[in-house]
């Protein structure tokens, strides 16, 4: 009688070894999206981070530029001699030097929103008018016109310089605002990330479930036929020769 063996060793290996592959691509795939999602949001955070810190140190300076202005005005700041800069024009250095850096930063991002370039540009504007407008109120107290300079400071450039704190105040919050973009954004690419993974994750559970068939009914399959085959080989043996007594 010919008896059927169970080969499924070969099955069993290679079943194993496509869902451990198939696992393993799952994973590989998991920490690409992770990997990507992370950088993006890194880089996405040092820009703004960097833009908003000079935006601020714009703002400072216009700040340091409004005290400096009414000091002048009241003659508690002496007037620079012509050899030395003065802390005026200390204060504007550092406010060109940021503003240089803020718009080197926009052209390299490539996505600078039209808020983002109109509040600059409008800053740019002012700090040339509030130059021209300091310009005169020096002439008038090296004039000794206290008065006429008292009152430009009151009624003309103090306005300016208020004017320019507050589109740089404007600045900051655009980058403040884009921030608060970037983690809903990120929370949302988690979201879809975490769904992405979910949706594999029932798909390996059904690829598994299909394996685990496949390899169950390589096993019953040959039990079944040697089971046939032994009740068959049963069915044609001859009756037992019943003992005859006299």
């Amino acid at each position: 009688m010919k008896i059927p063996t169970l080969k499924i060793g070969r099955r069993l290996l290679l079943a194993f070894g496509i869902q451990i592959l198939f696992l393993a691509a799952i994973a590989g795939y998991a920490l690409n999206r992770m990997q990507v999602l992370e950088r993006h949001v890194t880089e996405i955070a040092a820009v703004n981070q960097r833009e908003f810190a000079s935006a601020s140190e714009m703002r400072n300076e216009v700040s340091e530029r409004f005290l400096l202005v009414e000091q002048m005005a009241t003659q508690r700041l002496p007037l620079h001699e012509q050899d030395q800069p003065s802390a005026l024009d200390v204060a504007d250095q550092r406010y060109l030097n940021s503003e240089a850096a803020l718009r080197d930063s926009f052209s390299q991002s490539g996505s600078t929103s039209p808020e983002e370039l109109l509040a600059l540009n409008q800053a740019a504007q002012l700090h040339d008018d509030v130059s021209r407008m300091t310009a005169v109120l020096l002439q008038q107290l090296r004039g000794g016109d206290v008065a006429s300079a008292r009152t430009l400071q009151q009624e003309q450039l103090f306005p300016l310089l208020r004017r320019w704190r507050d589109v740089l105040l404007r600045l900051e919050r655009i980058q403040l605002d884009q921030n608060a973009e970037v983690v809903d954004h990120t929370s949302r690419l988690v979201a879809q990330a975490h769904w992405t993974m979910l949706v594999v994750a029932a798909f390996a559970l059904l690829v598994s479930a299909s394996l685990a068939w496949s390899i169950t009914s390589s096993i019953t399959r040959p039990l079944n036929h040697l089971l046939k085959s032994i009740a068959g080989q049963a069915s044609e043996m001859p009756a037992a020769v019943q003992p005859q007594f006299d």
